[in-house]
């Protein structure tokens, strides 16, 4: 059998991982995991693909990365930032926060 995440992620969902761990690596680690030119050519297919990621703002980035974190069981931000972040997400009408969750956080 193996490991069926990826298969089951399906394509688009693969590609939205691939995307904000470069992300991540980039912001927080100041390392790039992909070379210009593909991660270009990654957030362009996101694009295509109708994925949200590669439009969203600073703080919508900064709010995924604490829930992925949060779910990895790694430290993120501090309660009271977290909180204050979606408070200010909410207000915004962010579609961060206001989402379904998607088919790889129900695996």
């Amino acid at each position: 059998a193996g490991n069926t995440f990826w298969m089951e992620a399906g394509e688009l969902g693969v590609k939205e991982l691939m995307y904000l761990d470069c992300l991540q690596s980039n912001y927080v680690s100041n390392k790039a995991l992909l070379e210009n030119d593909d991660y270009d050519e990654l957030k362009d297919s996101l694009t295509w693909d109708g994925s949200a990621l590669p439009t969203m703002s600073g703080k919508e980035a900064k709010f995924l990365y604490a829930v992925a974190s949060s779910r990895k069981g790694q430290e993120g931000m501090a309660d009271a930032e977290y909180a204050s972040l979606k408070a200010e997400l909410k207000a915004e009408d962010s579609w961060v926060v206001q989402r379904a969750q998607d088919p790889l956080e129900k695996l």
